[in-house]
């Protein structure tokens, strides 16, 4: 389902930002998640930042690894999903 607004829209390379935060926190508006994010963007890709399962956020169980390596499959699923539906944007 294109934009109508864009018609011609440029296929671009898709990365997803971790921020690093010993499971503890995710420090998506410190350095590690939107500066990095948006530095990718400057370079052309679509980016997006991964707000990932922590002890903060979360209950016990659900902080525990693998959860982390799930919520990035989930995301990497999700963006796929949407590469396909909005074909044109992500690659």
């Amino acid at each position: 389902m294109p934009d109508p607004f864009i018609p011609n829209p440029i296929l671009k390379p898709a990365i997803i930002v971790c921020p690093g935060g010993a499971y503890q926190t995710c420090p998506r508006h410190g350095n590690e998640g939107d500066p990095v994010a948006m530095t990718f963007a400057a370079d052309g890709y679509q980016a997006f930042v991964l707000e990932y399962s922590v002890a903060t956020k979360t209950s016990q169980q659900n902080m525990m690894f693998p959860a982390q390596i799930l919520d990035l499959g989930k995301a990497m699923l999700t963006k796929n999903h949407l590469g396909t539906e909005f074909s044109g944007f992500f690659a």
